[in-house]
């Protein structure tokens, strides 16, 4: 009688402990924020949200600086003209073939000019360049006419990173250059697994890709030595895990929605899942989006096939309550067996005594 007793209340204190500890009985209010994790109903208005996402901005920084002048440099090639004194200009003459009266500013950044002789070019604008002439021919010639304009822009160059068809640079030429420009010459086409970076001055700013495909990329000018990369993102595939038919990890490159990729995990299983507690866990950065869907009813399939899914995902699929509760009671029969037997000793050797 007294182990009888005993195991009633040995089971007893047992059970009402797994009720206790059974995971997933309790589920965390929807909607409240707390210093873990934001919880969000996958609802009407969220998948309105999605549709219509905030708009991704480039860098304000780069977008508002000012642009800069050509500065001169090695290897650029020049139209240098000294109105009325064509001997300057050309210096071979009217029959001279178009073009060999560039002249080029040496590897050193320096420029020769008759009667001047060497010039330092490397640093000038064309104006300070022609400055420079006028001042120097003005001990030759009364009050000289100088004009000079950048033929070919050969030193001041975007770099590039690898990814660009094999493209190391791009020249710049005399005029501002805007990103969108670049891109277009680049025939640059977004890709989901690269990130576009602008590196300026050992400041590195991600362009995101939505950014890149607005009308922001006039406003950005490139400057010389700024560095264009394309980044490979890490690969972080969407995981599908708990009540499905085959928990699996899908490429998050594939845009999937919640729909698709539950289907291709095989669908919910019908004898353990609870449609009514399907989770997405979503990293915010300092805190945890834990997105919620009650699929009790057939209509909720449609926002999760409006769901979309991010890079690094969690999809997860609680169980029903008979369920966890089969799996507790099945976790504590090998404990409880022991116990018994550990009391049916302890009574016999009472008896014995």
């Amino acid at each position: 009688m007294f182990s009888y007793r005993l195991w009633t209340v040995i089971t007893t204190a047992v059970l009402l402990q797994a009720c206790a500890l059974a995971p997933g009985l309790h589920q965390p209010a929807v909607g409240r924020m707390d210093a873990e994790a934001q919880l969000i109903s996958i609802d009407q208005a969220l998948i309105q949200q999605q549709a219509s996402p905030a708009q991704a901005q480039l860098p304000q920084e780069l977008l508002q600086a000012e642009p800069q002048p050509y500065r001169l440099g090695p290897l650029d090639e020049l139209y240098i003209t000294v109105w009325d004194y064509p001997e300057l200009t050309v210096p071979g003459g009217a029959e001279q073939q178009g073009g060999v009266n560039v002249r080029a500013v040496d590897a050193n950044g320096v420029l020769f000019f008759p009667f001047v002789g060497q010039i330092r070019a490397n640093g000038l604008t064309p104006a300070q360049l022609r400055h420079a002439l006028t001042e120097q021919l003005s001990r030759f010639i009364d009050n000289p006419q100088v004009d000079v304009r950048l033929a070919q822009a050969n030193s001041r160059r975007v770099l590039l990173g690898p990814g660009f068809n094999g493209r190391a640079s791009l020249p710049l030429p005399g005029q501002p250059l805007s990103l969108h420009e670049a891109l277009l010459e680049l025939d640059y086409q977004a890709k989901p697994q690269y990130l576009l970076t602008l590196t300026r001055d050992d400041t590195r700013y991600e362009l995101p890709a939505e950014a890149v495909q607005s009308a922001e990329t006039a406003q950005l000018l490139l400057r010389a030595g700024d560095l264009l990369n394309l980044e490979r993102l890490e690969y972080k595939p969407v995981t599908v895990l708990g009540e499905v038919q085959s928990p699996r990890q899908l490429g998050s490159e594939q845009n999937l929605t919640l729909l698709q990729a539950l289907m291709s995990a095989g669908g919910l299983r019908q004898d353990a899942a609870d449609p009514r507690a399907i989770w997405v866990m979503r990293d915010a950065g300092e805190y945890t989006q834990r997105f919620h869907l009650d699929a009790s009813a057939p209509e909720a399939l449609l926002l999760a096939g409006d769901f979309r899914l991010k890079a690094g995902d969690l999809v997860f699929v609680g169980a029903t309550g008979l369920t966890r509760w089969n799996r507790t009671i099945s976790q504590m029969l090998p404990t409880l067996s022991r116990q018994e037997v550990i009391v049916s000793v302890d009574d016999i050797r009472s008896n014995d005594d």
